[in-house]
């Protein structure tokens, strides 16, 4: 009913729209459930899917003085750091949330989104090198191992040694053998999932 704190399964549905309707759809969630538990996070979501990253700044700025001491602060403040098209803006805006955010638990994700904004492959290597001595442990460093997997294997001729680096690097990064992610109606075990990688 209007006005019920809960609205979750609204708020549910109204994220599983076609992008271009889902903007309508999470207004129309706001004006039917003005006190729902999810508003902050619905208000969250309907700056995140404005269509351009003028909006998304626009919308996000505004989410931040609606929800100045909100949960989701330190989420928009690096949506609006990511969300410039130029690198040259997007790593000065991450470079200004590590240093207003310094404990965030967002931090690591914002030092890994830097490295991207790299243009120069030898800085991007050893930027992303260094994220990984700082975060040896993080999920990104997996996903740093498998891109750098990814390009060698297409380079002709193949770096066999560096290749065996990375493939050793992806092996002793690769989650424990009981470490399992749902996958829709199946479950996908990620140890052997890194396997099957390198072994295609």
């Amino acid at each position: 009913r209007r006005g019920y704190r809960g609205g979750g399964i609204n708020y549910t549905a109204a994220m599983t729209k076609p992008s271009a309707d889902r903007p309508a759809a999470l207004k129309q969630f706001l004006a039917d459930f003005p006190d729902s538990t999810m508003k902050e996070q619905a208000s969250l979501s309907l700056a995140m899917s404005q269509p351009t990253s003028a909006e998304k700044i626009v919308s996000l700025k505004q989410f931040l003085i609606d929800f100045p001491n909100g949960t989701q602060k330190e989420q928009a403040n690096l949506n609006i750091a990511m969300a410039p098209p130029a690198a040259a803006d997007r790593a000065a805006g991450l470079r200004k949330f590590i240093e207003e955010f310094p404990s965030s638990r967002l931090r690591e994700q914002a030092e890994y989104q830097l490295t991207l904004t790299i243009t120069a492959a030898g800085e991007r290597q050893a930027a992303q090198e260094q994220f990984i001595k700082d975060h040896p442990k993080s999920t990104y460093a997996t996903t740093i191992y498998q891109n750098w997997f990814d390009t060698l294997v297409r380079e002709k001729p193949v770096n066999a040694a560096r290749l065996g680096q990375v493939i050793d690097a992806m092996l002793a990064a690769a989650p424990p053998a009981d470490r399992t992610l749902p996958v829709g109606e199946f479950t996908v075990n990620m140890r052997a999932s890194t396997f099957n990688t390198i072994a295609d």
